[in-house]
């Protein structure tokens, strides 16, 4: 096997990764990876030797999927727990919010490259990236009662929590306080 192949094979699990978040489903993610492949079979100049064979590899997936995106039939994968609500998550997104989201955060793209493989630019990229987080923060963000007497360290998880995109809805520093305010809120 030679070096170009090794390299694009270390990438392939990775792909695979990316292509089951994007469609939900570990099969419908590996038809698309097949097919990725099948091109690269067609069109072996499509990857430059010297190049990142990372970018390269998932800009010729998003040629394919722009091509061959509804001719893949949907299918979702069975389960429950996290994971699933994650996929449920990402699939309210709108589809280029999702892969430049994905792109980003799961695979560690910069935004600069996400752009260069979806083929739209930074700032677009920028705005749909923010646009993803926030939907996201919005489904998944809790609201949080802090019980704590020292007021240095009530300010440090406030501003802990805050950062990681949950609601401090107040702080107590007494039980009788905590469960007034748990009863006004109703913290999650």
């Amino acid at each position: 096997m030679d070096r170009l192949s090794q390299e694009l094979v270390k990438w392939i699990p990775y792909l695979r990764r990316y292509a089951r978040a994007l469609t939900g489903s570990q099969q419908r993610g590996d038809q698309y990876v097949r097919v990725c492949l099948e091109a690269l079979l067609q069109e072996p100049h499509r990857l430059k030797p010297n190049g990142d064979m990372k970018l390269q590899l998932f800009t010729v997936f998003h040629d394919v999927w722009r091509i061959v995106d509804s001719a893949i039939p949907e299918s979702k994968d069975d389960g429950a727990g996290p994971e699933t609500r994650l996929r449920e998550q990402l699939a309210t997104l709108p589809p280029l919010d999702r892969q430049v989201l994905l792109l980003v955060s799961l695979e560690g793209f910069t935004i600069s490259d996400a752009a260069r493989i979806l083929d739209i630019s930074e700032d677009e990229a920028h705005d749909k990236l923010n646009e993803a987080r926030t939907e996201i923060q919005r489904q998944t963000g809790a609201r949080v009662l802090i019980v704590e007497d020292e007021p240095v360290i009530d300010m440090d998880i406030g501003a802990i929590v805050r950062s990681i995109g949950h609601t401090v809805v107040g702080v107590a520093a007494t039980k009788d306080k905590a469960v007034m305010l748990a009863e006004e809120h109703r913290p999650g």
